[in-house]
């Protein structure tokens, strides 16, 4: 695919149901817009309740795939880092609705607890916006604190927001009450056709991308308690990232997905569709034909 060509699927998008800024309509249109033919709404600890999703389906000829990005926590040598796990097409809402509340508790405690952080820390002069008295709790996110801090001038981007602020070790990192990595993969698996982790090498620790037998040993580990793949085609995964991932999925007769991880306003340079270089259309049919039965 050259720079500016789209792909005909997208498997990981989020509307304002999370952190995105596009309606679940907004977002239909958009897909429709672009010509893509499979997608998947894949919000934060939420699922589209079912007259939305069926009103959504009736309204496009789009294959559209009721989704969820769920959060959990692994290690490496004593090092805690974030996994991010998709799940598609709900086949239990009662299992995983009990699931999803739990998740949004976790989230509502962890960001109360980052604005405390952040009122504490607020520059001389400043105040928190009132915008803020608004926010729906389990559904806001560190985006919406990045651009917090952006209206504080406490950074100027809101990849600075995260990099100086809001990850892991910086000054208003939370960590999320969570699941563990196992609890997660069993319940999504009882509640969805397909689980499959999200943008890998995003979130595996540098520490454990360096030994290649090492990261395919956890990788194995992870498919033992039942994931059933990798999202390969990322824009933020480099071509020999994507290349092991993707070898690594045909080795082992894996499930492999493509998505941008759009988040409308919020990411704006992100687009819908606009996935990988590496994608071909030859793998985009086979992603497509796989994710159609679903």
């Amino acid at each position: 695919m050259n720079n500016n060509d789209l792909s005909t699927i997208d498997l990981h998008t989020h509307t304002n149901l999370s952190d995105g800024t596009d309606t679940p309509d907004e977002i239909i249109r958009e897909f429709e817009s672009r010509g893509l033919k499979v997608c998947a709404i894949t919000d934060h600890d939420h699922i589209l309740k079912s007259d939305l999703y069926e009103s959504l389906k009736k309204s496009t000829g789009i294959k559209l795939i009721n989704g969820i990005e769920a959060s959990t926590v692994n290690w490496f040598n004593e090092q805690k880092y974030s996994i991010h796990v998709l799940g598609y097409g709900v086949k239990d809402l009662l299992s995983i609705d009990e699931f999803v509340k739990t998740q949004q508790l976790y989230r509502k405690q962890r960001n109360q607890k980052i604005l405390e952080k952040i009122r504490k820390n607020i520059p001389a002069g400043g105040k928190i916006p009132e915008y803020v008295g608004s926010w729906d709790m389990e559904k806001t996110s560190r985006i919406h604190f990045a651009k917090l801090l952006m209206d504080l001038n406490m950074a100027d981007s809101i990849k600075i927001c995260f990099q100086k602020y809001l990850t892991r070790g910086r000054p208003f990192y939370i960590e999320k009450q969570s699941f563990s990595f196992e609890q997660t993969i069993k319940i999504m698996k009882e509640s969805f056709f397909l689980v499959c982790m999200a943008h890998p090498f995003i979130s595996f620790p540098k520490s454990l991308t360096h030994e290649k037998k090492v990261l395919t040993k956890t990788m194995e580990n992870f498919c033992s308690v039942g994931l059933d793949g990798f999202e390969v085609f990322y824009p933020e995964h480099k071509m020999h990232e994507e290349k092991f991932l993707h070898q690594f999925c045909l080795d082992n007769k894996l499930v492999y997905t493509a998505g941008s991880d759009y988040h409308g306003k919020n990411k704006p340079y992100v687009k819908i569709g606009q996935i990988s270089q590496r994608l071909s259309r030859e793998e985009q049919l086979k992603i497509e034909n796989f994710m159609c039965q679903i």
